[in-house]
């Protein structure tokens, strides 16, 4: 039985993220920035947590100082309420200024489907692509509901946030096994999403039309 495509690409993939942490971990002293993170303010970096991803800044490189700075308990606690805060921030600011933020989110709302606010919600969160910040944004400019914004993109955001977190606390000591480790759960995250994306993508396909989530019940 010959191989689907699909999983030459996703072991091709696994291939080429394992040969790039490799490349990383030889060409640049991990336990330095490890030890440097380390030495950060911890009020400090909270903040900058919490703040820079409203901005626009990498999320995931935020989680991975985190990570290297707390450890996984304590930073996945704090970067578990830095989410909490900037899905309520998100919110209010665009409930501030609609306008602006509808007009600079207008493509990636272009291409959101016709669905129910529950729907919605988890498509953009799977959407391919979408960063951080604009996922949050967007759903509160197409009117989503507060309730359902927050439980749907808060554990979604969480269980990504996992694999920075566990980098940065491992970049200390990366071992051949924990970068193993390491690429299946990203592997595995990845997949998933992939997965629920492309089912949920071909059930809206089959939903009566509807106005991107404001005249259909949630």
């Amino acid at each position: 039985m010959r191989p689907s495509p699909s999983r030459v690409t996703l072991v091709a993939v696994l291939v080429v993220v394992a040969a790039a942490l490799y490349w990383f971990r030889s060409s640049l002293d991990l336990q330095t920035l490890h030890d440097r993170a380390e030495r950060l303010n911890s009020g400090a970096l909270f903040v900058a947590l919490t703040v820079l991803p409203l901005v626009g800044i990498p999320v995931s490189i935020l989680h991975a100082v985190t990570g290297a700075k707390f450890g996984l308990p304590v930073g996945m606690a704090l970067v578990g309420v830095s989410i909490a805060l900037q899905l309520f921030a998100s919110y209010a600011i665009v409930a501030a200024a609609p306008g602006f933020f509808a007009r600079r989110f207008d493509g990636l709302r272009r291409r959101l489907p016709a669905a129910t606010h529950r729907s919605l919600t988890l498509f953009t969160m799977l959407l391919p692509g979408a960063p951080f910040f604009a996922q949050n944004y967007v759903l509160a400019v197409v009117g989503v509901p507060f309730r359902i914004f927050f439980c749907y993109c808060f554990p979604i955001h969480f269980a990504r946030s996992m694999i920075g977190v566990i980098f940065g606390e491992w970049s200390g000591d990366m071992t051949p096994w924990r970068m193993t480790i390491f690429v299946l759960y990203f592997a595995t995250v990845s997949v998933t999403c992939a997965l629920a994306f492309r089912r949920l993508r071909a059930q809206l396909r089959n939903q009566p039309r509807a106005a991107n989530g404001r005249k259909r019940p949630a």
